[in-house]
């Protein structure tokens, strides 16, 4: 399998590994791996690779460009779920925070329903109470 390692590069540049900036770099590469290799890196898969047929070079950048172009969608699409999942929660946390605030109001009401109840109880007992210790009184005189 081929894959492209130099987009948009001449050929020739590569092939010729003259005055080019790809020839230079080479230069380098060689002098730091002459031991390491044995031998030298002219001749190797490069210019075999750089003297290979423009039209499959160019099928394979178009089919790595669709790969990479697929890749992006996929990825956006995937933000967009992410995106939707974020939204949907922030939609369901703040419907669950809506219901606690009606819950809350729901109990405090009934909390002030109660609380009058038994303030009314109390001052009907406390009535009650004072109108007994009157008919005793009255009873005793």
């Amino acid at each position: 399998m081929l894959r492209p390692v130099f987009y948009r590069v001449d050929p020739s540049g590569i092939r010729n590994q003259r005055g080019s900036s790809f020839g230079e770099a080479l230069e380098k590469l060689e002098s730091r791996f002459k031991e390491m290799e044995g031998g030298s890196y002219r001749g190797s898969k490069f210019v075999r690779v750089a003297s290979l047929d423009p039209c499959f070079i160019s099928a394979s950048l178009r089919e790595m460009e669709a790969r990479f172009e697929q890749r992006e969608v996929e990825r956006e699409r995937e933000r967009q779920r992410s995106e939707s999942f974020r939204m949907e929660c922030e939609q369901e946390w703040e419907w669950k925070w809506e219901e606690w605030v009606k819950k809350k109001e729901e109990k405090e009401k009934v909390r002030e329903q109660l609380k009058k109840q038994r303030i009314q109880e109390w001052e009907a007992f406390e009535k009650d109470s004072e109108e007994r210790e009157r008919e005793e009184e009255e009873k005793k005189r």
